[in-house]
């Protein structure tokens, strides 16, 4: 598969508005969700298509589209649903 290409993360923050993590900051503007239950209880109950991971790939981090367990850092939710053109997109971090 090739890698289509990537936007930026503020262009990508600008364009989604990733919400509020009510329940810690761990970064990434309070907008990041890591893995305890009450903080996946928010992802999973969000629509799949607001829902995007942040990976860490060999140490390589960047966010896609949808939810992924293998290498996630944690998730983040978007107020606005994943444009088709950016569903294979990565997103420099």
């Amino acid at each position: 598969m090739a890698i289509r290409q990537r936007l930026t993360y503020d262009s990508w923050f600008s364009k989604y508005q990733p919400v509020q993590n009510p329940f810690h900051d761990y970064g990434c503007n309070g907008t990041l969700f890591e893995t305890t239950e009450k903080e996946l209880a928010v992802v999973r109950t969000a629509d799949p298509q607001r829902v995007w991971t942040l990976i860490d790939c060999d140490g390589e981090w960047f966010i896609k589209a949808g939810k992924y367990f293998a290498n996630r850092i944690g998730y983040f939710v978007s107020s606005r649903p994943a444009a088709p053109e950016d569903m294979d997109r990565y997103i420099a971090f």
